[in-house]
C-alpha cells in the first residue's frame, strides 16, 4: 500500500512556534499560583472528565483553584508548550506524539482513551438516508470523504483491511469539517468518515444514517487509543502533588459518568456552545481509564509506529517514556520531598 501523507510533526511544532506569538493574548499567561492549575481545553467532548470534575466541584474537594482556560485546537498544544496553561484535557495522539518526535522528554501523557469495538459510538461511516449502500461490501467504487490527514491515514488501513484497492475499487476524497455533512447529503460522496461529536451533529441535520460503528476499532486495533491529557514534564515534576490531586479528580469524574451518563452528557454541554443538552445525550463519549487502571502501552506503541511507517512523524517514538504513571509520579513527589528537605537545610545553616 504506497501512498504519501505529509510529515506532520514539522507542521506541528511550525504552528505551535508561530501560534505561541498570535494567541500569547488569549490563552493565559506566565504566571502560577501554589494551589491553582490552569487547564487548557478545547470546546470537544475528549474534555468531559473534567468538566464533570469542574462543575460538581472534585477539583475544589482535592484544594485546587482551577483555571479553565478555553483555546483554539492548535492554540490548545501552543498554550502549554509556551507555559500558559499548566497541563490540557485530551487531545490526538500525533499532536502529542509529534512534540515527542522533535523534542523528546518534554511532556507526559495520562488520562489516556479512545474508542472500542463494542463501546460507544465514536467514530463512524455515514452514508446519505436514501444511499443504496448497505454493508461494507458496498463501498466498492464509492467515493468517501475525510476531513483531516490522520483520518485519511486511518481511512487507508480500514480499507486495506477490507481488502479494497485504493487505487481502483475506491476514491478518498478530502472535505472540510464545516461543510461535511452538506458534501454527504448533497450526494457529492457517497460515505462520510466521521467522529464525534460532528458525527452526531451530521446525523441531527436529518440526512445521514450509520452504516458503521467504530471502525477503527472494528478493523485496525481494538481498542483504539486515540489520545491522552498532557502536561510539560517539568511541570509535573515542580508540582507532582498537584497533578496527583487533578488525576484524583478526574478519577472521580469518571466513576460519575459511569454512574450517571446522561448527566454527564449534559454537563459536556455547558462547556461545549454548538452542543446542545439534548444532543449531548445522544453523542457517544470516548472511554477513559482511570489513573489507577493498566493502559495497554504496546497497543498505544502500535498505533505510533504506525504513524512512523506512513510519514506522519520523523522518527519513532517510545511511548512508554512518555506515560506518567502512579508510580513515576509518586517518584516525582518523593525527590520533590527530597528537594524541599534539602532546601530548608541550606537556609537553617
Amino acid at each position: 500500500m504506497n501512498f504519501k501523507i505529509k510529515n506532520l510533526s514539522k507542521k506541528i511544532i511550525k504552528i505551535l512556534l508561530i501560534s505561541s506569538l498570535l494567541f500569547s493574548f488569549n490563552c493565559g499567561k506566565k504566571e502560577n499560583l501554589e494551589n491553582k492549575v490552569r487547564i487548557g481545553y478545547m470546546e470537544h467532548a475528549s474534555g468531559i472528565a473534567y468538566f464533570i470534575a469542574d462543575d460538581k466541584g472534585y477539583f475544589k474537594k482535592e484544594g485546587l483553584e482551577v483555571e479553565l482556560v478555553k483555546c483554539g485546537f492548535r492554540e490548545h498544544t501552543d498554550a502549554l508548550i509556551s507555559e500558559r496553561v499548566d497541563l490540557n484535557v485530551p487531545t490526538s495522539f500525533p499532536y502529542l506524539f509529534g512534540i515527542e518526535a522533535e523534542n523528546p522528554g518534554t511532556i507526559k501523557i495520562f488520562h489516556l482513551g479512545g474508542e472500542k469495538s463494542n463501546g460507544e459510538l465514536i467514530f463512524g461511516f455515514l452514508v446519505n438516508k436514501k444511499s443504496s449502500i448497505k454493508s461494507v461490501e458496498d463501498l466498492r467504487q464509492k467515493k468517501i470523504g475525510a476531513t483531516s490527514q490522520i483520518d485519511i491515514l486511518n481511512l487507508k488501513l480500514i480499507l486495506s483491511k477490507l481488502q479494497l484497492n485504493l487505487e481502483r475499487d475506491v476514491k478518498i476524497i478530502p472535505v472540510g469539517l464545516e461543510v461535511a455533512a452538506h458534501t454527504l447529503t448533497a450526494n457529492r460522496i457517497d460515505v462520510l468518515f466521521i467522529s464525534q461529536p460532528y458525527l452526531i451533529l451530521t446525523m441531527a441535520k436529518g440526512g445521514a444514517r450509520l452504516l458503521i460503528k467504530n471502525p477503527r476499532a472494528n478493523y485496525i486495533i481494538d481498542p483504539y487509543w486515540s489520545g491522552a491529557s498532557a502536561v510539560l514534564t517539568k511541570y509535573a515534576k515542580r508540582n507532582p502533588k498537584i497533578v496527583e490531586k487533578v488525576m484524583d479528580a478526574l478519577d472521580e469524574a469518571l466513576d460519575f459518568y459511569k454512574e450517571n451518563p446522561i448527566e454527564g452528557k449534559k454537563i459536556v454541554a455547558k462547556y461545549v456552545s454548538y452542543l446542545s443538552s439534548e444532543l449531548a445525550t445522544e453523542m457517544g463519549i470516548y472511554f477513559k481509564v482511570k489513573s489507577t487502571e493498566p493502559v495497554d502501552l504496546e497497543k498505544v506503541q502500535y498505533l505510533a509506529d504506525i504513524l512512523v511507517e506512513y510519514g506522519i512523524l520523523r522518527k519513532k517514538i517510545d511511548v512508554e517514556k512518555m506515560y506518567l504513571s502512579r508510580e513515576k509520579l509518586e517518584d516525582y513527589i518523593k525527590e520533590q520531598e527530597i528537594k524541599n528537605e534539602k532546601h530548608s537545610l541550606n537556609r537553617t545553616k
